[in-house]
Protein backbone atom coordinates (compact mmCIF):
# COMPACT_ATOMS: atom_id res chain seq x y z
CA UNK A 1 0.00 0.00 0.00
CA UNK A 2 1.57 3.44 -1.04
CA UNK A 3 0.83 6.21 1.72
CA UNK A 4 3.01 8.81 -0.40
CA UNK A 5 1.54 12.22 0.13
CA UNK A 6 -0.43 10.96 3.57
CA UNK A 7 0.37 12.07 7.06
CA UNK A 8 1.08 8.48 9.35
CA UNK A 9 1.12 8.14 12.81
CA UNK A 10 4.99 7.92 12.75
CA UNK A 11 5.20 11.77 11.10
CA UNK A 12 3.49 12.69 14.54
CA UNK A 13 7.05 12.31 16.15
CA UNK A 14 8.54 15.94 17.47
CA UNK A 15 5.98 17.50 14.90
CA UNK A 16 3.06 19.63 17.04
CA UNK A 17 1.65 20.96 13.60
CA UNK A 18 1.37 17.24 12.62
CA UNK A 19 0.11 16.10 15.91
CA UNK A 20 -2.61 19.06 16.11
CA UNK A 21 -3.86 17.76 12.91
CA UNK A 22 -4.60 14.43 14.37
CA UNK A 23 -6.10 16.32 17.54
CA UNK A 24 -8.68 17.65 15.61
CA UNK A 25 -9.91 14.55 13.40
CA UNK A 26 -9.66 12.89 16.76
CA UNK A 27 -11.76 15.49 18.09
CA UNK A 28 -14.38 15.70 15.07
CA UNK A 29 -14.79 12.22 15.67
CA UNK A 30 -15.28 11.62 18.49
CA UNK A 31 -17.51 14.97 18.91
CA UNK A 32 -19.95 13.08 15.89
CA UNK A 33 -18.89 15.34 12.99
CA UNK A 34 -15.94 13.67 11.62
CA UNK A 35 -14.03 15.41 9.17
CA UNK A 36 -14.36 14.49 5.00
CA UNK A 37 -13.09 11.04 4.02
CA UNK A 38 -11.13 10.46 1.34
CA UNK A 39 -12.59 7.09 -0.29
CA UNK A 40 -9.92 6.65 -2.78
CA UNK A 41 -7.62 3.26 -1.08
CA UNK A 42 -5.77 4.06 1.20
CA UNK A 43 -8.61 5.27 3.24
CA UNK A 44 -8.82 8.29 4.88
CA UNK A 45 -9.42 12.02 5.90
CA UNK A 46 -8.81 15.19 4.73
CA UNK A 47 -7.81 17.96 7.48
CA UNK A 48 -7.17 21.22 6.13
CA UNK A 49 -6.60 19.96 2.78
CA UNK A 50 -3.53 17.41 4.02
CA UNK A 51 -4.51 13.48 3.58
CA UNK A 52 -4.62 11.46 6.98
CA UNK A 53 -4.20 7.59 6.80
CA UNK A 54 -7.73 6.41 8.19
CA UNK A 55 -5.62 3.43 10.22
CA UNK A 56 -2.96 6.06 11.58
CA UNK A 57 -5.55 8.11 12.84
CA UNK A 58 -7.03 5.13 14.87
CA UNK A 59 -3.44 4.14 15.87
CA UNK A 60 -2.59 7.77 17.35
CA UNK A 61 -6.25 7.45 19.33
CA UNK A 62 -5.40 4.05 21.03
CA UNK A 63 -1.91 5.34 21.69
CA UNK A 64 -3.92 8.25 24.25
CA UNK A 65 -5.13 5.90 26.21
CA UNK A 66 -2.96 4.77 29.45
CA UNK A 67 -3.80 1.71 30.85
CA UNK A 68 -3.67 2.65 34.21
CA UNK A 69 -6.51 5.24 33.12
CA UNK A 70 -8.19 3.08 30.57
CA UNK A 71 -11.16 4.51 29.43
CA UNK A 72 -12.87 1.17 27.10
CA UNK A 73 -16.21 2.89 26.92
CA UNK A 74 -14.91 5.96 24.84
CA UNK A 75 -12.30 4.42 23.22
CA UNK A 76 -15.03 1.33 22.09
CA UNK A 77 -17.66 4.23 21.34
CA UNK A 78 -14.73 6.20 19.03
CA UNK A 79 -13.84 2.51 17.29
CA UNK A 80 -17.59 1.67 16.65
CA UNK A 81 -17.44 5.33 15.05
CA UNK A 82 -14.37 4.50 12.95
CA UNK A 83 -15.88 1.25 12.02
CA UNK A 84 -18.91 2.68 9.86
CA UNK A 85 -16.90 5.46 8.34
CA UNK A 86 -13.91 3.13 6.99
CA UNK A 87 -15.36 -0.73 7.59
CA UNK A 88 -13.93 -2.86 9.73
CA UNK A 89 -11.82 -4.08 7.23
CA UNK A 90 -9.77 -1.04 7.24
CA UNK A 91 -9.49 -1.12 11.04
CA UNK A 92 -9.09 -4.79 12.44
CA UNK A 93 -5.04 -4.61 11.93
CA UNK A 94 -4.40 -1.59 13.70
CA UNK A 95 -6.38 -3.12 16.33
CA UNK A 96 -5.39 -6.51 16.53
CA UNK A 97 -1.41 -4.66 16.94
CA UNK A 98 -2.63 -2.83 20.09
CA UNK A 99 -3.97 -6.63 21.65
CA UNK A 100 -0.93 -8.01 20.90
CA UNK A 101 1.58 -5.31 21.81
CA UNK A 102 -0.18 -5.08 25.23
CA UNK A 103 -1.41 -8.65 26.00
CA UNK A 104 -0.08 -11.21 23.59
CA UNK A 105 3.71 -10.27 23.21
CA UNK A 106 4.59 -9.24 26.78
CA UNK A 107 3.02 -12.69 27.87
CA UNK A 108 2.84 -15.26 25.63
CA UNK A 109 5.28 -16.81 23.12
CA UNK A 110 4.49 -18.64 20.32
CA UNK A 111 5.57 -22.35 20.63
CA UNK A 112 3.89 -23.41 16.96
CA UNK A 113 4.66 -21.85 13.40
CA UNK A 114 3.52 -18.72 11.67
CA UNK A 115 1.08 -20.72 9.86
CA UNK A 116 -0.15 -22.83 13.08
CA UNK A 117 0.84 -20.68 15.76
CA UNK A 118 0.19 -21.63 19.72
CA UNK A 119 0.79 -19.24 22.33
CA UNK A 120 2.04 -20.29 25.72
CA UNK A 121 2.67 -18.22 28.89
CA UNK A 122 6.14 -17.06 28.83
CA UNK A 123 8.37 -19.24 31.94
CA UNK A 124 9.86 -15.53 33.24
CA UNK A 125 6.27 -13.41 32.26
CA UNK A 126 5.39 -11.11 34.96
CA UNK A 127 1.84 -11.44 36.79
CA UNK A 128 -0.86 -9.44 34.36
CA UNK A 129 -2.07 -6.56 36.31
CA UNK A 130 -4.20 -4.92 33.65
CA UNK A 131 -7.67 -3.40 34.54
CA UNK A 132 -10.60 -5.12 33.86
CA UNK A 133 -11.09 -2.38 31.34
CA UNK A 134 -8.04 -3.38 28.97
CA UNK A 135 -9.67 -7.24 29.05
CA UNK A 136 -13.49 -5.55 28.20
CA UNK A 137 -12.05 -3.82 25.01
CA UNK A 138 -9.87 -6.84 23.86
CA UNK A 139 -12.91 -8.70 23.68
CA UNK A 140 -15.00 -5.66 21.99
CA UNK A 141 -12.03 -6.18 19.32
CA UNK A 142 -13.22 -10.38 19.49
CA UNK A 143 -16.46 -9.57 19.07
CA UNK A 144 -16.35 -7.69 16.37
CA UNK A 145 -14.03 -9.92 14.53
CA UNK A 146 -17.02 -12.09 14.99
CA UNK A 147 -20.02 -9.68 14.02
CA UNK A 148 -17.83 -7.79 11.18
CA UNK A 149 -14.87 -9.60 9.79
CA UNK A 150 -14.90 -12.94 7.44
CA UNK A 151 -16.05 -16.24 8.61
CA UNK A 152 -11.49 -16.98 9.05
CA UNK A 153 -11.51 -14.08 11.59
CA UNK A 154 -13.63 -16.45 13.88
CA UNK A 155 -9.36 -17.45 14.29
CA UNK A 156 -8.27 -14.49 15.56
CA UNK A 157 -11.26 -13.71 18.08
CA UNK A 158 -10.48 -17.50 19.79
CA UNK A 159 -6.82 -16.26 20.43
CA UNK A 160 -7.99 -13.18 21.89
CA UNK A 161 -10.64 -14.78 24.36
CA UNK A 162 -7.85 -17.69 25.23
CA UNK A 163 -5.22 -14.85 25.83
CA UNK A 164 -7.56 -13.16 28.43
CA UNK A 165 -8.72 -16.12 29.59
CA UNK A 166 -4.92 -16.98 30.59
CA UNK A 167 -4.16 -13.64 31.96
CA UNK A 168 -7.12 -14.47 34.72
CA UNK A 169 -10.05 -12.70 33.67
CA UNK A 170 -13.66 -14.74 33.35
CA UNK A 171 -14.86 -12.63 30.80
CA UNK A 172 -14.59 -15.05 27.72
CA UNK A 173 -16.32 -17.60 29.73
CA UNK A 174 -19.30 -15.27 30.75
CA UNK A 175 -19.38 -13.85 27.07
CA UNK A 176 -19.50 -17.70 25.66
CA UNK A 177 -22.10 -18.52 28.14
CA UNK A 178 -24.33 -15.70 28.27
CA UNK A 179 -23.76 -13.41 25.03
CA UNK A 180 -23.26 -9.65 24.95
CA UNK A 181 -26.01 -8.72 26.64
CA UNK A 182 -26.43 -6.50 23.72
CA UNK A 183 -29.18 -8.49 21.63
CA UNK A 184 -33.01 -7.56 22.38
CA UNK A 185 -34.14 -9.35 25.31
CA UNK A 186 -37.15 -10.53 23.08
CA UNK A 187 -34.34 -12.03 20.82
CA UNK A 188 -31.82 -13.29 23.16
CA UNK A 189 -34.68 -15.61 24.30
CA UNK A 190 -37.71 -16.36 21.77
CA UNK A 191 -40.73 -17.89 22.28
CA UNK A 192 -43.28 -18.46 19.68
CA UNK A 193 -46.62 -21.08 19.23
CA UNK A 194 -45.35 -24.17 18.77
CA UNK A 195 -41.17 -23.27 18.82
CA UNK A 196 -38.60 -21.61 20.77
CA UNK A 197 -35.13 -19.90 20.41
CA UNK A 198 -32.45 -18.86 21.98
CA UNK A 199 -29.39 -16.88 20.36
CA UNK A 200 -26.03 -16.13 21.59
CA UNK A 201 -24.27 -13.77 19.50
CA UNK A 202 -20.58 -14.01 21.10
CA UNK A 203 -20.74 -17.69 20.35
CA UNK A 204 -22.60 -16.75 17.18
CA UNK A 205 -25.05 -19.65 17.85
CA UNK A 206 -29.05 -19.86 17.27
CA UNK A 207 -30.56 -22.96 18.84
CA UNK A 208 -34.08 -23.42 17.80
CA UNK A 209 -36.39 -25.40 19.17
CA UNK A 210 -40.03 -27.00 17.36
CA UNK A 211 -42.63 -28.87 18.83
CA UNK A 212 -45.36 -27.85 16.40
CA UNK A 213 -45.42 -29.28 13.05
CA UNK A 214 -47.69 -26.21 11.12
CA UNK A 215 -47.02 -23.51 8.18
CA UNK A 216 -47.87 -21.16 11.36
CA UNK A 217 -44.96 -22.63 13.60
CA UNK A 218 -42.53 -23.24 10.72
CA UNK A 219 -43.23 -19.15 9.53
CA UNK A 220 -43.37 -17.84 13.09
CA UNK A 221 -39.30 -19.06 13.15
CA UNK A 222 -38.20 -17.53 9.74
CA UNK A 223 -39.80 -14.82 10.98
CA UNK A 224 -37.54 -14.91 14.24
CA UNK A 225 -34.46 -15.42 12.02
CA UNK A 226 -34.73 -12.39 10.01
CA UNK A 227 -35.76 -10.10 12.54
CA UNK A 228 -32.43 -11.60 14.06
CA UNK A 229 -29.96 -11.07 11.49
CA UNK A 230 -31.94 -7.60 9.97
CA UNK A 231 -32.28 -5.62 12.68
CA UNK A 232 -29.32 -6.61 15.03
CA UNK A 233 -25.30 -7.25 14.37
CA UNK A 234 -25.33 -10.90 14.93
CA UNK A 235 -21.99 -12.28 13.65
CA UNK A 236 -22.34 -13.15 9.96
CA UNK A 237 -20.98 -16.09 10.02
CA UNK A 238 -23.50 -18.21 12.49
CA UNK A 239 -24.64 -21.65 13.19
CA UNK A 240 -28.22 -22.62 13.81
CA UNK A 241 -28.73 -25.78 15.70
CA UNK A 242 -32.16 -26.66 15.12
CA UNK A 243 -34.29 -29.36 16.58
CA UNK A 244 -37.81 -30.12 15.07
CA UNK A 245 -40.62 -32.73 14.76
CA UNK A 246 -40.60 -33.13 10.80
CA UNK A 247 -37.63 -35.60 9.68
CA UNK A 248 -37.19 -34.66 5.83
CA UNK A 249 -34.51 -33.65 4.12
CA UNK A 250 -33.87 -32.21 -0.11
CA UNK A 251 -33.74 -35.01 -2.29
CA UNK A 252 -30.07 -33.93 -3.23
CA UNK A 253 -27.10 -35.92 -2.90
CA UNK A 254 -24.31 -34.74 -0.34
CA UNK A 255 -26.36 -32.37 1.48
CA UNK A 256 -25.35 -33.35 4.66
CA UNK A 257 -28.28 -34.65 7.28
CA UNK A 258 -28.19 -31.12 9.84
CA UNK A 259 -30.72 -29.22 11.44
CA UNK A 260 -30.63 -26.26 9.82
CA UNK A 261 -31.25 -28.28 6.28
CA UNK A 262 -34.21 -30.09 8.44
CA UNK A 263 -35.69 -26.70 9.05
CA UNK A 264 -35.74 -25.40 5.54
CA UNK A 265 -36.57 -29.28 3.77
CA UNK A 266 -39.83 -28.97 5.92
CA UNK A 267 -40.42 -25.19 5.66
CA UNK A 268 -40.45 -25.16 1.63
CA UNK A 269 -43.09 -28.22 2.06
CA UNK A 270 -45.38 -25.03 2.49
CA UNK A 271 -45.71 -22.95 -0.60
CA UNK A 272 -47.10 -19.94 1.80
CA UNK A 273 -43.79 -19.66 2.87
CA UNK A 274 -41.62 -19.55 -0.42
CA UNK A 275 -41.48 -15.74 0.21
CA UNK A 276 -40.29 -15.70 3.45
CA UNK A 277 -37.76 -18.85 3.05
CA UNK A 278 -36.65 -16.27 -0.26
CA UNK A 279 -36.56 -13.23 2.36
CA UNK A 280 -34.77 -15.01 5.02
CA UNK A 281 -32.02 -16.17 2.18
CA UNK A 282 -31.68 -12.73 0.93
CA UNK A 283 -31.11 -11.17 4.52
CA UNK A 284 -28.66 -14.25 5.26
CA UNK A 285 -26.29 -14.39 1.88
CA UNK A 286 -23.15 -12.82 2.65
CA UNK A 287 -20.07 -12.83 0.70
CA UNK A 288 -17.15 -14.95 3.01
CA UNK A 289 -19.23 -16.10 5.42
CA UNK A 290 -20.53 -19.41 6.39
CA UNK A 291 -22.57 -21.78 8.72
CA UNK A 292 -20.12 -22.67 11.27
CA UNK A 293 -21.51 -25.72 12.36
CA UNK A 294 -20.86 -26.83 8.72
CA UNK A 295 -17.22 -27.58 7.69
CA UNK A 296 -14.66 -28.85 5.66
CA UNK A 297 -16.67 -30.94 2.57
CA UNK A 298 -20.38 -29.68 3.56
CA UNK A 299 -19.23 -26.00 4.47
CA UNK A 300 -21.61 -23.53 2.89
CA UNK A 301 -22.61 -19.94 2.93
CA UNK A 302 -25.45 -18.65 5.21
CA UNK A 303 -28.73 -18.81 3.54
CA UNK A 304 -27.41 -22.15 1.30
CA UNK A 305 -30.25 -24.94 2.39
CA UNK A 306 -33.28 -22.27 2.04
CA UNK A 307 -32.02 -21.33 -1.43
CA UNK A 308 -31.71 -25.22 -2.57
CA UNK A 309 -35.31 -25.77 -1.57
CA UNK A 310 -36.65 -23.05 -3.08
CA UNK A 311 -34.71 -24.43 -6.34
CA UNK A 312 -35.68 -27.56 -6.29
CA UNK A 313 -39.80 -26.35 -5.12
CA UNK A 314 -40.10 -23.94 -8.13
CA UNK A 315 -38.43 -22.34 -10.93
CA UNK A 316 -39.82 -19.00 -10.24
CA UNK A 317 -36.56 -18.56 -8.00
CA UNK A 318 -34.14 -18.73 -10.45
CA UNK A 319 -33.34 -14.95 -10.18
CA UNK A 320 -32.78 -16.20 -6.34
CA UNK A 321 -30.20 -19.14 -7.58
CA UNK A 322 -28.29 -16.99 -9.82
CA UNK A 323 -27.82 -14.34 -7.26
CA UNK A 324 -26.32 -17.10 -4.67
CA UNK A 325 -24.21 -18.24 -7.32
CA UNK A 326 -22.88 -14.98 -7.90
CA UNK A 327 -22.43 -14.25 -4.04
CA UNK A 328 -20.61 -17.58 -2.87
CA UNK A 329 -17.10 -17.86 -3.02
CA UNK A 330 -15.16 -21.37 -3.59
CA UNK A 331 -13.57 -21.51 -0.33
CA UNK A 332 -16.80 -21.19 1.52
CA UNK A 333 -18.82 -23.22 -0.57
CA UNK A 334 -17.66 -26.79 -0.69
CA UNK A 335 -21.12 -28.24 -1.35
Amino acid sequence: MSTKNWLVYHDIAGNPAVQALFDRAVAQIAGGTPPPLNRDYPVGFMVEGQKLLGSAVLEYRLSQEALAHFSRTDLRDFVEQMRALLGWNEIDHTLHRWVHAWLRDPYFVNQGHNWSAHWVRKSDAPAADLPDSVYRFACDIALGDLKYGPSYARVSAEEIFDWVTQLGSELPAQLLKQGTGELPPALARWKGDGASATANDALAVVRITQRAASEAAYGQVLDYLIQLLSTTDFPRSYAIEYRGPTKVYLPIPGLPRKGVHQLFAAAATYPGLHERIAAYAHTAMREHHWYQNLEDAHCALPGSFAVFALAWADTRFAPLVLQYLHTVDGEHQSL
